[in-house]
């Protein structure tokens, strides 16, 4: 199991502290640090759909000019890469599937 977000993200600490709250095992990735390859957001666009995996919503996306959002929309996650603060978070990674966001992983049993 793998959670994967950004180590001072309150979303991402509160999953965390549920999880081991729970005695769930995981590894923690956090992407600021090891970023996903351009490969693996690819494989999560194209199985999780991309309003799932980019957070529409944050700042860091409304602040993108038009242009770039264009190059992310089309396949171009070299940004996404380079800026994992677009990436919805956290992600929960099990059994081949992912879980997106706090309230999903909160509704998780493991």
């Amino acid at each position: 199991m793998k959670l994967y977000g950004i180590a001072n993200c309150d979303t991402v600490r509160k999953a965390r502290k549920l999880l081991e709250a729970k005695g769930v095992e995981f590894e923690f990735v956090n992407t600021k640090k090891t970023p996903l390859s351009k490969e693996q957001l690819a494989s999560w666009v194209k199985d999780d759909g991309f309003d799932v995996v980019i957070n529409l919503k944050s700042r860091t996306w409304k602040k993108l000019d038009e242009q770039v959002k264009g190059q992310i929309e089309s396949g171009d996650y070299s940004m996404v890469e380079k800026n994992p603060s677009l990436l919805k978070r956290p992600v929960l990674e099990f059994e081949g599937n992912r879980y997106y966001g706090f309230e999903t992983i909160q509704s998780f049993n493991v």
